[in-house]
């Protein structure tokens, strides 16, 4: 949980759970075969040496060379076994992700008439995944056959030798009878060891993709210093950043942001609106330079106190297949006290959700479904707006957040945002520019530079980048309403 947003974006989510399975499943049984399988046969091997050194020393140490060579043969297989056995582990990772990815995007499968598409897709892992799996059974049984032949001529030798010096009276019947029983019971304990090996390096390929994984490096470290905000200033200074290192999005940026100012955020798609927001919720890192909140550089503080600080509403809001209720709490501080339901109710009428979720079967106790999929967008859109206005941060980030609605929810809805924004430090991310009319101030952003910043009516008189984006939507919008006009008339 503690990764950045990137390495949640560039791994499948079926993927990660899978290798969080394999944690927890593989994790004991490899401890279980070191102690009860591994452990076991070396004090057995300690106990047969010093057994057998007292009655012939030729026995002791020739188990010692014995069980050497098998440590050597199988320490080098175990070298080999294990890149293999990454493989495998690879390709489950890729044919589960893949499957999870389907599976929850079932209704695009299904609407697009992909299912043998997405088949092959699978397929063509599977059939990775069985030609390395081939690999390695093939590679197996070779090993295992050579084990095989170091048994049988260990266990040939040592009858060959006891034979040969009890015919010479070296030793007696009663030591003939111990050596043979010790050599036979360790070579059986030695089998057994071999057999468990074969499992030991299937499931220590496993454990090592899923640890090389899940301990990758941290690329986001949290601080260690509580974020407290009073006021809501914003500060970027000289920030700098890119993604992967190519070409910058910000070069130098500076801009201040004043407590309680509400700020909307104009530009082409890709211009930098959003990556200027991700980086103030460091859900990316700055390449240079820092982001101050209230004076307080943000990487030096907690991520918890940071997002704490700050209320989101997404354009595309994610819910968990929880209830409604759960839902909308989860936009409380669950540190500070736990939400009672008439808090979530009152939350939900401010964001004008109240009346259809008391239509639905349950209530506030219906489950929503996988990421919300029972809820139309507009109705996901306004559980998230509950949550800001029970969150009730000092700072607002809104990211279209009206644009799943319907025209007069969202006239509904627009009221309360306004008493949401009171007070509160507020960047709206709005395609639809008539909506930033009442901003203090309007920042449009083109290819990652603030080209022009002012309030609406400065920006229009500037007759610059502003103005033809407002100029396109408005001729947009009454070509619109003229076709819905003419298609009405046609009816």
């Amino acid at each position: 949980m503690k990764h950045s947003h990137n390495f949640f974006q560039n791994n499948f989510s079926g993927a990660l759970s899978s290798k969080i399975r394999d944690l927890f499943n593989v994790a004991p049984k490899l401890i279980e075969m070191i102690l009860y399988g591994f452990l076991k046969v070396a004090l057995c091997v300690i106990a047969a040496f010093f057994t057998l050194l007292s009655v012939h020393k030729y026995f002791a140490f020739g188990l010692i060379f014995w069980a050497g060579l098998f440590i050597f043969m199988a320490v080098r297989a175990a070298k080999l076994t294990n890149r293999m056995s990454l493989g495998i582990a690879t390709q489950q990772t890729r044919i589960m992700g893949n499957i999870v990815d389907a599976l929850s995007n079932i209704s695009n499968v299904k609407l697009f008439a992909n299912s043998e598409f997405e088949s092959k897709r699978i397929a063509t892992f599977q059939n990775k995944y069985s030609r390395l799996f081939e690999r390695r059974g093939i590679f197996l049984v070779k090993f295992f056959t050579l084990h095989g032949l170091t048994f049988a001529l260990y266990f040939s030798g040592c009858v060959a030798l006891l034979i040969w010096l009890y015919a010479q009276n070296l030793v007696t019947l009663g030591d003939f009878l111990m050596i043979f029983t010790i050599n036979n019971w360790i070579i059986n304990e030695m089998w057994q060891t071999a057999n468990q090996m074969r499992s030991f390096l299937e499931e220590l390929g496993t454990l090592e993709q899923a640890l090389g994984v899940i301990n990758e490096p941290l690329k986001i470290k949290d601080g260690s210093e509580e974020l407290k905000v009073q006021k809501g200033e914003i500060v970027f200074e000289n920030v700098k950043f890119s993604y992967h290192g190519d070409q910058p999005i910000f070069t130098e940026k500076s801009v201040t942001i004043l407590p309680g100012q509400k700020v909307g955020l104009v530009g082409h798609s890709g211009s930098g609106k959003s990556t200027f927001v991700n980086l103030i919720l460091r859900l990316f890192d700055v390449d240079g330079g820092r982001i101050l909140i209230d004076g307080q550089d943000i990487s030096k503080a907690t991520l918890d106190s940071l997002h704490r600080a700050i209320g989101m509403i997404p354009q595309d809001p994610s819910l968990f297949h929880r209830s409604l209720f759960e839902n909308i709490a989860y936009g409380a501080d669950n540190t500070a006290h736990s939400t009672t339901k008439q808090e979530a109710i009152e939350a939900a009428k401010k964001a004008h959700a109240h009346k259809f979720i008391e239509k639905m079967p349950q209530g506030y106790s219906s489950l929503v479904g996988e990421r919300g999929i029972k809820l139309s967008g507009g109705q996901r859109q306004r559980i998230s707006i509950a949550r800001a206005f029970l969150k009730n941060a000092p700072i607002l980030i809104l990211d279209e957040a009206t644009s799943q609605l319907d025209s007069v929810t969202e006239n509904l809805i627009q009221e309360s945002l306004k008493n949401l924004m009171k007070d509160k430090t507020t960047l709206v991310i709005a395609h639809r520019l008539s909506t930033l009319e009442i901003m203090d101030r309007i920042l449009v952003f083109d290819r990652g530079k603030i080209v022009e910043d002012g309030t609406h009516e400065e920006l229009m008189s500037m007759n610059g980048t502003y103005k033809r984006l407002w100029s396109a939507q408005f001729s947009g919008e009454m070509t619109n309403q003229v076709e819905g006009v003419r298609a009405t008339k046609l009816f």
